[in-house]
């Protein structure tokens, strides 16, 4: 269990942890593009370091869990590589958010993905026409 902030983070396993230190940022909406760029590479250097000290120390010991710690090793280039391509400051937040809730081994509803109103619009015109 770890405190960050007076927020306390539970769990060893890394992708819970990385979804908990994204989630416990506060109004993330506000946040500009560099520094929601320097929060998830921040977030994730955190959380590979801390994967790849767990695989060290307890090398001999972990079993199934040394798995889950070197799985996630592999996913944070994936994550890396998928961020870089992301352009707007908006589709970085919502890459952000869908991040901790892919996680967390969740996802968004159909039909409630995030827009903005001028693409609902759009969408709204063309199925009338």
């Amino acid at each position: 269990m770890y405190k960050i902030n007076g927020v306390l983070l539970e769990g060893e396993n890394p992708r819970i942890l990385l979804g908990n230190l994204l989630s416990s940022v506060p109004l993330l909406k506000f946040w500009s593009e560099d520094a929601l760029e320097k929060l998830l590479y921040g977030c994730v250097d955190i959380v590979s370091q801390y994967s790849k000290e767990m695989i060290r120390e307890n090398n001999d010991r972990l079993g199934s869990k040394r798995i889950r710690y070197s799985n996630f090793l592999k996913l944070k280039d994936k994550i890396l590589f998928r961020f870089g391509r992301v352009k707007s400051r908006e589709d970085k937040l919502k890459y952000i958010y869908g991040l901790i809730l892919s996680m967390e081994g969740k996802g968004l509803l159909p039909g409630f993905g995030f827009s903005n109103s001028s693409n609902f619009q759009q969408r709204v015109r063309s199925q009338i026409l």
